[in-house]
């Protein structure tokens, strides 16, 4: 199996999902040349729920709408998903979870952690992400 060189973020599958969002196309050229390209179950959710929420996405999608979008993508040769937590996942999580300042950081510590365990790169454009990171290069946020 290859190994994905990026984990995308919701933020960016949102961004490619939607030729309306701002960073459609900052988005676009940067997985164009990342495969492989990997999601998780946590940005899979994350993209339906945003998708399905007009004030995100600026027009009515229903969530079984978003997830089909989604699952065309998931269907593509370079995509792979990152399902499962590998050895040595506790560790980083707990690391990250250290420099969380709060509830609301949980699900980005998971990410950077999942990513840490996996030896890949979340790429994002939420730059308080980069935070938690507990090494250089774990998570590459996009300028708009």
């Amino acid at each position: 199996m290859k190994q994905p060189r990026v984990l995308a973020d919701a933020n960016v599958l949102l961004a490619l999902a939607w030729p309306t969002h701002p960073f459609h196309g900052r988005a676009t050229m940067r997985l164009a040349g990342s495969a492989p390209w990997a999601t998780c179950p946590l940005t899979r959710a994350a993209f339906v729920r945003l998708s399905s929420n007009p004030l995100v996405v600026g027009r009515p999608v229903t969530p079984l709408e978003a997830w089909r979008l989604l699952a065309g993508w998931l269907r593509d040769k370079e995509h792979l998903a990152l399902d499962r937590e590998p050895s040595g996942f506790a560790v980083h999580f707990e690391k990250i979870l250290a420099r969380c300042l709060g509830h609301n950081q949980v699900n980005d510590a998971y990410l950077v952690a999942l990513a840490a365990a996996h030896r890949v790169r979340v790429v994002t454009f939420d730059g308080p992400l980069a935070a938690l990171a507990p090494e250089p290069g774990l998570v590459e946020v996009l300028k708009p």
